[in-house]
């Protein structure tokens, strides 16, 4: 890997799977604790982000919160390790 550089940013929308499943009827549903913005976000992370990865030619994904950190130099291909 040595200095190379490999990331991509995707914006999120109704094609990439950030969006409400049409057989949900928004005006029905009951209130919840949780806002529609991070229940969007629990179904990407759970659901629509393979399909969407999958399109745009990846086979391996990492997924880092914001609270992670990776505190020293990683010498290898993390994905050919596993």
């Amino acid at each position: 890997l040595q200095g190379e550089t490999n990331i991509r940013f995707c914006l999120l929308t109704n094609a990439t799977g950030w969006s409400i499943p049409n057989f949900i009827q928004v005006d029905s549903l009951p209130p919840m604790p949780w806002s529609l913005g991070y229940r969007k976000m629990i179904r990407f992370y759970a659901v629509t982000i393979w399909s969407t990865l999958k399109t745009l030619g990846y086979e391996w994904v990492m997924r880092m919160d914001d609270d992670s950190f990776i505190l020293s130099p990683i010498p290898y291909n993390i994905f050919d390790y596993m």
